[in-house]
């Protein structure tokens, strides 16, 4: 197996390098140095100088600029490795979420070398290209010059619900749930407009105080069902679960029915859900 992938990096590497006026060497050596890389750490100084020599020999690599710049960054070598970020970010790469990763980890760079501004500057960029993990984000320690800034409240969520009041509370998380559905979701307006999403949104805000927690969360639900796609839900941390009733149903054309029960309430077997 080492073989052939050995034999398929070289492939590769004459492939990309057989146009650019490069030997045969150096293709060899191309992929001598991408093969020692992939099985280095990207803290190791071996990893980080077998990238140091690849790019040198071909620059037209996205991935390989991707890995330098991690690379870098775990050498503190932060004016570098945004540098290096910036390459892959001109050359793509296949990472998932590359995109946001890179320009996440730039903002971290910033962070490290003290420079707030473009810290958050890079850090939106990278919301807005989709970043996922909004805790990874907020316990990020390549991120703590940030915390103090007032700009950061809002960027990472973390006000301190503690002192809000329960509808206070209850609208923050709704702005929460609609901020991240909204960036993250990949086209949260297939079923209604944004201008129809805002107003749900703003007619559930304007309608909480009038609403128990149970009839609130179930909003929630709701909200999630309006993207219109089976991967989007939500279900509510409870500290005992839901009632339920020893019945299974099925949703026919004609309605939902009760297809099963208990044997205490065989008398409900056929009957339709009118109302919930």
């Amino acid at each position: 197996m080492r073989s052939i992938v050995s034999a398929l990096l070289l492939i590769s590497a004459g492939s990309a390098l057989g146009h650019s006026g490069f030997s045969a060497d150096d293709a060899v050596r191309y992929a001598q140095l991408r093969d020692t890389a992939a099985k280095s750490q990207l803290s190791s100084p071996e990893g980080k100088s077998s990238l140091e020599a690849a790019v040198q020999i071909y620059g037209q690599d996205g991935d390989l600029w991707w890995r330098l710049a991690q690379a870098r960054l775990f050498a503190k070598e932060y004016d570098s490795a945004i540098q290096a970020y910036q390459k892959a970010l001109e050359l793509g790469a296949f990472g998932n979420k590359f995109k946001a990763g890179a320009q996440y980890d730039i903002a971290c760079a910033y962070s490290l070398k003290g420079d707030k501004d473009r810290a958050f500057e890079w850090l939106r960029k990278s919301m807005d290209s989709g970043w996922r993990d909004l805790q990874h984000l907020r316990t990020d320690s390549d991120l703590g010059n940030l915390h103090e800034d007032k700009r950061w409240e809002e960027l990472a969520a973390t006000k301190d619900i503690a002192g809000m009041s329960r509808d206070e509370a209850w609208r923050y998380d709704l702005w929460l749930l609609n901020r991240e559905v909204s960036r993250i979701h990949l086209n949260p307006y297939t079923r209604f407009s944004k201008s129809e999403q805002e107003a749900w949104v703003k007619n559930l805000h304007d309608a909480i105080p009038k609403m128990d927690d149970d009839e609130i969360k179930v909003a929630f639900m709701k909200y999630t069902r309006r993207m219109g796609d089976g991967h989007t839900g939500i279900r509510p941390a409870q500290a005992q679960a839901f009632p339920s009733l020893p019945l299974q149903l099925y949703w026919f054309e004609e309605g939902i029915h009760v297809v099963s029960a208990d044997p205490k309430m065989k008398d409900l077997l056929g009957a339709k859900v009118l109302r919930v």
